[in-house]
């Protein structure tokens, strides 16, 4: 993922068939983001192409 405003600023989210992100991995995802919790929901609800 890439943000929009600032390309520098990117997450890799790891995919591995149906297993689910672990909750540390996931945490640590979402603080190298910087994004609040609220634009996160945004991100997640949005339906763009």
């Amino acid at each position: 993922m890439v943000h929009k405003k600032d390309p520098l600023r990117r997450a890799t989210v790891p995919i591995h068939g149906s297993k689910p992100v672990r909750p540390g991995t996931l945490k640590a995802i979402l603080k190298s983001t910087r994004l609040t919790p609220e634009e996160i929901r945004k991100l997640i609800l949005c339906k763009c192409p």
